[in-house]
């Protein structure tokens, strides 16, 4: 079955382990340490490529991406508008 990629935003995260069993983690915008990532680009193709593009782009490095560890969705909270 060919994949189809979602018409919302999805967020890729990829686990990167050094041959000395280290986690790669980067600082966000917000000064935050968080695992490598970002959105599924719809030329991406799949999650597993979306990981590995990632992660060259924030590091340099060259990752092989291995099986999906987990998958969550969330219900996105409204935006309240401001009374006019």
């Amino acid at each position: 079955m060919a994949y189809t990629p979602p018409t919302w935003p999805v967020s890729v995260k990829g686990v990167a382990v050094d041959s000395h069993r280290r986690v790669l983690l980067l600082k966000n915008e917000r000064e935050e340490w968080e695992l490598p990532g970002g959105r599924l680009e719809p030329s991406d193709g799949t999650p597993e490529l979306a990981v590995e593009r990632e992660i060259e782009e924030e590091t340099g490095w060259a990752v092989k991406a291995g099986p999906l560890l987990d998958v969550w969705i969330y219900q996105p909270l409204p935006v309240a508008m401001p009374d006019r």
